[in-house]
């Protein structure tokens, strides 16, 4: 019995030492290890890029704002903020909701032109 706690503790710690979480605002996160880190006052991005198959990828969190109460508002003026005004997105996209630990979730999703190539902006809002 012994020897099983003991090796979970170690899985336990080494878990921790491998997987170094970092905070932004409200959110804690476990970063993507390789990609590049960009940290502004309202947002922490992080990008990688495929040089041999000429793709890429994009993550970030954004500072928490004031919530309206009602998420799917809240989604739709971030969403107006975000992706329509920079990237002439699709101003009323498909969304879906989920619920978890008294949290709802909202996300959407829509093709846009990134430095005229074609990216997929998904925002999720909490």
């Amino acid at each position: 019995m012994k020897k099983i706690i003991s090796f979970l503790a170690l899985a336990t710690i080494m878990q921790q030492a491998i997987a170094q979480t970092e905070t932004f605002d409200i959110a804690t996160y476990t970063p993507p290890k390789g990609w590049t880190k960009d940290t502004k006052e309202s947002v922490v991005s992080y990008a990688t890029i495929n040089t041999t198959t000429g793709t890429f990828c994009l993550l970030a969190i954004y500072a928490s704002t004031s919530s309206s109460g009602d998420a799917q508002k809240d989604f739709e003026k971030e969403w107006n903020y975000l992706v329509v005004t920079p990237y002439k997105a699709t101003a009323n996209p498909k969304t879906e909701t989920a619920k978890s630990d008294g949290w709802l979730a909202v996300t959407g999703i829509s093709l846009i032109k990134m430095q005229n190539n074609d990216a997929f902006a998904i925002l999720t809002v909490f």
